[in-house]
């Protein structure tokens, strides 16, 4: 009985040296109030909405211009991670010379732009756009079923 309690207690000693030392080595979470303050300094502006997403805060952030930017901050040590040197409309043109036609959609992702474009020719395309140098990455025709025709696209 005492070998069972024994053995027990040192069970319970090592958990919690064991959780003191992980808790140890784990580096302090950024507050999203700082990260807002990172993100401001990087972009200025007015922080729109801000969330933690992964292991970054997602900060929206609405410039002095007026257009609204994405930036990334690290949430373990506060460094902006990802940011917006290309704009939602340069990002836009960008992907629009690569392919011509109709404009549908921007959506930022970390550090890149997806762009969905009908062409002239009706086919549509996704068309990836790196958010720090504004290259085209990846260019790609993309199906989907349009319910109002009962059809796959072209």
């Amino acid at each position: 009985m005492q070998k069972k309690a024994l053995s027990g207690l040192t069970g319970l000693i090592l958990l919690f040296v064991a959780s003191l030392s992980f808790s140890a080595e784990q580096k302090p979470m950024t507050q999203m109030e700082d990260a807002i303050i990172a993100a401001k300094k990087y972009l200025p502006g007015t922080a729109i909405k801000a969330e933690l997403v992964n292991v970054a805060f997602e900060i929206m952030i609405q410039t002095e211009a007026g257009s609204l930017e994405k930036v990334f901050v690290n949430a373990e040590d506060g460094t902006v991670i990802k940011g917006r040197l290309v704009s939602r409309e340069e990002a836009a043109d960008i992907a629009l010379k690569s392919v011509r036609g109709k404009l549908v959609s921007v959506e930022p992702e970390a550090d890149l732009y997806k762009v969905r474009i009908v062409a002239n020719t009706g086919t549509t395309y996704e068309v990836t756009v790196n958010a720090k140098n504004g290259e085209v990455e990846k260019k790609k025709r993309i199906r989907f079923y349009d319910e109002e025709f009962g059809a796959w696209s072209e």
